[in-house]
């Protein structure tokens, strides 16, 4: 093998260790800005807008609340990957704390910590709750969700700020599997 190749093959390689591991680390303070996220928020807004009553979701009120609780959700979502200093997201980062290399980051955690982010503000049009995947001991996943006042569970968008690792995973009501998805109103009961 030639020098050039060598050269090439290392160069290729690093790249990809670099693509692949720059997902892994906590988003900057800038990612909630960039333009690709900057659409999301948006389209989070309008996915929470179609939870309302018609008559709502043309409100000054409903659409301020809905922006806030968008834009505070993909905020907050990175803002807790770093407190939580994760360099892994999902299940890699729990074999790390379940070995003890490191202190947080479990769903649970992103859960409490985006429950109380979200539940700052007084919420007319929404309500905030937590909900739960696969209610079994080694399987279970924690998110928060937001639905319209008055409505029941599972007419909600969940959020997920611990599978990609402070970037934010959706779950539109449409998608959610009503049997393996359970509310969890005495987790909000405690927080």
């Amino acid at each position: 093998m030639s020098d050039h190749s060598i050269y090439t093959l290392l160069r290729t390689a690093t790249a990809t260790i670099a693509l692949l591991t720059a997902g892994c680390y906590p988003p900057p303070p800038q990612y909630p800005f960039t333009p690709l996220v900057t659409e999301r928020r948006s389209n989070l807004c309008e996915q929470l807008l179609q939870l309302l009553p018609e008559s709502e979701r043309t409100l000054t009120s409903a659409r301020d609340e809905s922006r806030w609780l968008a834009d505070t959700a993909y905020k907050a979502a990175a803002a807790i990957a770093r407190v939580n200093n994760s360099n892994f997201p999902g299940w890699a980062g729990n074999a790390l704390i379940n070995a003890y290399l490191q202190d947080r980051g479990l769903c649970w955690h992103y859960q409490h910590d985006m429950y109380r982010e979200l539940r700052r503000r007084k919420l007319r049009h929404f309500r905030i709750g937590c909900c739960v995947r696969d209610h079994t001991e080694l399987t279970e996943h924690n998110c928060v969700y937001i639905a319209a006042i008055g409505d029941f569970w599972p007419q909600a968008v969940v959020l997920d700020a611990w599978m990609w690792n402070g970037r934010l995973k959706v779950d539109p009501a449409t998608e959610l599997d009503q049997d393996d998805w359970k509310d969890l109103p005495e987790i909000c009961d405690m927080l």
